[in-house]
């Protein structure tokens, strides 16, 4: 009997440590957090050229309550004299060849592993510096002058190499530099140096440097297109070399 009385009180105080185990009070805190990503996203602006060509004349009609009741003529300008390479010469300053550049959009799908889908994309606008050279010949030389603009909001650098499958041909050499002459690439050596660090609304001016050399042939017609590409400025070099 004495021992059953102990039993039972030994169960009694189990249980009442139990449910003093349930009874425990407790208070919880939290972390929440909104993360927003930023954009790599350049684009070119301001684009001109060293050899534009000339415009010709026209009448301008002056009209009343939409009835033309005047005209009168509007001259045409002179298009730039054509540069030329060390060993050439225009001493006339003729206006042979020209060089006309425009600017252009391009949709651009995001790259695969960073949110890849058919409704990411890259702002396209401003992505294409189509540029024109016509009538060219040996010792012509132009350039195009143009912004490379920071309109993302992530710093880049800039490196530049030729898409395969449209190089520039042999028979014509194209540098891009910066208005210190430092160059960035050229289409024999290739990648020389990449673009300082572009931030965030910021921009750099390049020069596209061409020059048409004596082993043209006539009557040619070629195409060809570089890649400008912006890489975040903490990942630039780094992934490369991995």
């Amino acid at each position: 009997m004495k021992r059953i009385k102990v039993l039972a009180l030994v169960l009694v105080f189990a249980f009442a440590a139990l449910g003093g185990a349930y009874a425990a009070w407790s208070d919880s805190i939290f972390i929440n957090e909104t993360v927003n990503t930023g954009t790599v996203d350049i684009q070119w602006q301001n684009a001109k050229t060293s050899d534009g060509a000339g415009t010709g004349g026209y009448y301008k009609y002056i009209y009343f309550f939409g009835i033309p009741v005047w005209k009168y003529w509007v001259c045409g300008t002179n298009g730039d004299w054509d540069r030329q390479a060390d060993g050439y010469n225009n001493d006339g300053k003729l206006d042979v060849a020209s060089k006309l550049v425009e600017i252009g959009d391009e949709d651009e799908l995001v790259a695969e592993g960073a949110g890849a889908g058919p409704d990411n994309y890259v702002r396209g606008l401003g992505d294409l510096l189509e540029i024109t050279l016509d009538n060219g010949y040996p010792g012509y030389t132009a350039y195009v002058t143009a912004d490379i603009a920071n309109i993302g909001t992530i710093p880049v650098k800039c490196d530049f190499a030729e898409v395969v499958g449209s190089e520039v041909p042999e028979w014509m050499i194209v540098r891009i530099i910066d208005k210190d002459g430092v160059e960035y690439w050229n289409s024999v050596d290739g990648q020389l140096a990449a673009t300082p660090t572009i931030e965030a609304d910021g921009k750099i001016t390049v020069k596209i440097h061409e020059e048409i050399l004596d082993n043209a042939p006539q009557l040619a017609e070629a195409t060809f297109s570089i890649e400008v590409v912006g890489i975040q400025w903490n990942a630039h070099g780094v992934q490369q070399a991995q």
